[in-house]
């Protein structure tokens, strides 16, 4: 799978994807959890709501776009 073809994908659909994902870690942003995954060549961005335990989006990132975000 690439980016775009995960990109235009609806947000069920996404969540299959993310089950055969490497997990790589998370962080927390107050009530939303964003957990880290890489599928292929690229990363994801999973964004959860603790507090009604759903996914509010996902953000997909190529490997340079994911790498610059966290070495800022």
């Amino acid at each position: 799978m690439t980016i775009e073809e995960f990109k235009k994908l609806a947000l069920e659909e996404q969540r299959k994807e993310i089950k055969g994902a490497l997990s790589m870690g998370a962080r927390t942003e107050g009530m939303v959890t964003v957990n880290f995954y890489k599928i292929d060549r690229f990363y994801i961005e999973e964004y959860f709501y603790q507090k009604y335990k759903t996914v509010l989006k996902y953000i997909a990132y190529t490997e340079k776009e994911f790498i610059d975000l966290y070495l800022k």
